[in-house]
C-alpha cells in the first residue's frame, strides 16, 4: 500500500475543512484523513498510509507536539508540519527538537500554503489499469469530508485582490460576493462556528459574516475556493450546467429581493438562502469533474442527469450539516421548495412564493393565499 494520504489533526471543523480544501488543491486525488486530538491520531497513524502529517498545536487534551514521539518511532522520515500561531523562538526550538519539519503559521497566505504543500504531496494521476468505478457508485461512496462545491468561474477574480491593497467597503464586498452561493455559504458557516461564535449568536446574512470574520479570513476562504476550482479540468458540458444552476439561483434571489422589499422586510438573509438553494447540484457537478480527472474518462450525459437526480438533495443536506448552517438558514432554504403546515412567518412565505416561480409546486389558488398572508 502506497503512502498517499494526509493525516490532519485539527479539532475545529471549519479550519479542518479549509486545510483539506488546500491539500486537495495542491494534489488532486490525495485523501485527507482527519483526527480531532492526539489520541485519535496516535491510533490512526501509519507510515504505510500517510505521506504527510498536518497537526494543530493547540488541541483538546494533549498539545499537538505530543504526537511526535509516536510518529518518529514509527517513521522518522514522514514530514510533520505544525499548524500554529506560536512562532516564538522557544516554541520553534522545542518543536524542532521533537522532529517537526516545519510550521504553518496562522494566519496563513493561501497561495503560499498551496505551493508549500505541493512540495510534500504526491503528483496527481489518473487511475492506472482496470476500469474506473462507475460514476453513481463513486458518488455514493463519498464520505462527508470529500464533499465540496465549486466557485463560479466568472466570480473567481473576486478572490484575487493582493493582500497589500486596501480592502473594499463592506457593503461593496457583500454585494459582490452575495452572487456567489458557495463562497457565501462557507463564510456563513465559518462565522457561525465555535471558533468565531463562542456566544452562540446566529449570523444570518453575508454582511454579518464578513463583519464577524474580518477581511483577511474572508479573503483566505475565497482564495481557497477559487484555487480549488482552478485545480479542476475544463469541461464545456459541466461548465454550462454549472452556469445554468447559478443563473437559476440568482433568478430566485432576485424574485425574493423584490418580494421582500414590497413587504418591507430586510431582503439580505432571504437572498442568501435563495442563492444557496442549488448547493447540492453545484456539489454534484464538481464531484463529477473530480471523478473524470481521477479516472481519465468522461461521464455520459445520462449518468450526469442520473447523478444530479439521485445525489443533489442528499449532498446538500450533508454539506449544510458539515458546514454547521444554523437551523434558521436551513429552514429558509427548505422553504423555497415547500412549507410545513401552518407556516405563518412572512420570510418563509416570501421564499416559497419566489421559489414556486422556478421550482413549481404552487397552484394559482395557493399563490394567491400566500400573497394575502404576506401583504394584507
Amino acid at each position: 500500500m502506497s503512502a498517499d494520504r494526509v493525516l490532519l489533526v485539527e479539532d475545529d471543523d471549519q479550519m479542518a475543512s479549509l486545510i483539506s480544501l488546500l491539500v486537495e488543491t495542491a494534489s488532486p486525488g490525495t485523501t485527507v484523513e482527519r483526527c480531532v486530538d492526539v489520541a485519535d491520531a496516535e491510533s490512526r497513524f501509519s507510515p504505510k498510509r500517510h505521506c504527510l502529517v498536518l497537526c494543530d498545536w493547540n488541541l483538546p487534551g494533549r498539545p499537538g507536539i505530543a504526537l511526535l514521539p509516536t510518529i518518529r518511532a514509527a517513521q522518522p522520515r514522514v514530514p510533520v508540519l505544525m499548524v500554529t500561531g506560536r512562532t516564538d523562538r522557544a516554541s520553534v526550538v522545542t518543536a524542532r527538537a521533537q522532529g517537526v519539519d516545519g510550521f504553518i503559521a496562522k494566519p496563513f497566505q493561501v497561495e503560499q500554503l498551496v505551493e508549500r504543500l505541493a512540495q510534500y504531496l504526491p503528483v496527481s494521476k489518473a487511475t492506472e489499469g482496470g476500469d474506473p468505478p462507475g460514476l453513481l457508485d463513486a458518488l455514493a461512496a463519498l464520505d462527508d469530508g470529500a464533499l465540496e462545491a465549486p466557485m463560479a468561474a466568472r466570480l473567481g477574480a473576486l478572490a484575487t485582490q493582493p493582500a497589500g491593497e486596501d480592502p473594499p467597503e463592506l457593503d461593496e464586498l457583500a454585494e459582490s460576493w452575495a452572487r456567489q452561493p458557495v463562497l457565501a455559504g462557507r463564510l456563513l458557516a465559518m462565522a457561525n462556528s465555535s471558533a468565531y461564535n463562542p456566544q452562540g449568536r446566529v449570523c444570518g446574512s453575508l454582511r454579518e459574516a464578513l463583519q464577524r470574520l474580518g477581511w483577511r479570513t474572508s479573503l483566505n476562504v475565497a482564495t481557497a475556493l477559487a484555487l480549488r476550482q482552478g485545480a479542476e479540468p475544463d469541461d464545456a458540458r459541466l461548465t454550462a450546467r454549472l452556469g445554468a444552476e447559478l443563473d437559476r439561483a440568482e433568478k430566485v434571489a432576485e424574485a425574493v429581493s423584490a418580494l421582500a422589499r414590497e413587504a418591507r422586510i430586510d431582503p439580505a438573509p432571504l437572498q442568501t438562502a435563495a442563492l444557496m438553494h442549488r448547493l447540492g447540484e453545484l456539489c454534484v457537478l464538481l464531484q463529477i469533474a473530480v471523478w473524470q480527472v481521477r479516472h481519465g474518462t468522461e461521464a455520459a450525459e445520462a449518468d450526469i442527469d442520473a447523478a444530479l437526480a439521485k445525489h443533489a438533495r442528499p449532498f446538500a443536506h450533508r454539506l449544510k450539516a458539515r458546514w454547521g448552517y444554523p437551523q434558521t438558514l436551513r429552514a429558509m432554504i427548505a422553504a423555497i421548495y415547500g412549507l410545513p403546515d401552518g407556516t405563518a412567518r412572512p420570510e418563509l412565505l416570501i421564499l416559497r412564493l419566489a421559489g414556486s416561480q422556478f421550482e413549481g409546486g404552487l397552484s394559482e389558488e395557493d399563490t394567491a393565499k400566500l400573497r394575502r398572508l404576506v401583504f394584507d
